[in-house]
């Protein structure tokens, strides 16, 4: 599996987060990410992923590292707190331009929106 494939199926966790409709799945669902989070710590070099250029993994999780941005502007999510590296790497991407203009700029405003509409349990959590 590569790295992009792995940030596909840490979507696909992150996607179950959001759609979590208790604290239980909520739990469980953070957990999923964290595991995977917990192998990713270990293999950043940074400040991107393979080191000093940028590349498309980065690309590839610049949308996750997003979307918690986006969360974490309504509620804490904790996710990142025991990854120091992954913290890095995500307040790297977050200033890159060109990952900023992959969304538009109301994109967090949207996003929450979305989930609001959604009744999202994540966004109920404090």
């Amino acid at each position: 599996m590569t790295v992009v494939e792995f940030g596909t199926q840490l979507l696909s966790d992150l996607w179950g987060y959001t759609s979590a409709d208790s604290a239980d799945a909520l739990d469980a669902a953070a957990m999923n990410i964290c595991d995977k989070f917990s192998f990713l710590e270990a293999e950043v070099a940074g400040p991107y992923f393979s080191g000093d250029s940028f590349s498309y993994v980065d690309a590839a999780f610049g949308p996750i590292f997003r979307q918690i941005d986006a969360i974490e502007t309504v509620t804490p999510t904790g996710l990142m707190d025991d990854y120091p590296n992954l913290m890095a790497w995500r307040s790297r991407l977050a200033i890159r331009p060109s990952i900023q203009a992959a969304v538009p700029a109301d994109y967090v405003e949207r996003y929450i929106d979305f989930l609001q509409k959604r009744n999202a349990f994540v966004l109920s959590e404090k």
